[in-house]
């Protein structure tokens, strides 16, 4: 059964390369709780082959410049995730932007007026 997901699994063109390598690496390490080992040359290959089209000039890079037998998985993965950070909309990249916060005190007065405004700006 690993060894039908190990050969299924395929990496969709909306998710991010670090899901995707979290689900592979879950097969890889159950098999080898089992004691199967998967070659390192053999889950590059399936790295690379998983991958959607928006890799595949990435894709050609590696197959034409690096030994697919002697690259490490690890640089492999550094790569890709280098890569897709640099795709134009990076999926997921909504995050919360601090706008403006201040402060203002009025020593002319007994009592002192702060005044504090923080407002969030979501940014995709």
């Amino acid at each position: 059964m690993l060894t039908t997901q190990f050969e299924e699994v395929k990496m969709n063109e909306d998710e991010l390369f670090d899901s995707f390598y979290g689900r592979l690496n879950e097969i890889v390490i159950s098999k080898l709780s089992l004691g199967e080992k998967i070659e390192e040359a053999k889950a590059v290959s399936k790295v690379l082959k998983s991958l959607p089209k928006s890799f595949l000039a990435k894709v050609i890079t590696i197959e034409e410049s690096k030994d697919l037998d002697e690259i490490k998985i690890q640089e492999l993965v550094d790569s890709l995730q280098t890569y897709e950070l640099g795709f134009p909309s990076h999926k997921s990249s909504k995050s919360l932007a601090l706008k403006t916060i201040y402060e203002r005190t009025d020593d002319s007065s007994d009592e002192d007026d702060v005044e504090k405004d923080m407002s969030y700006q979501r940014t995709c």
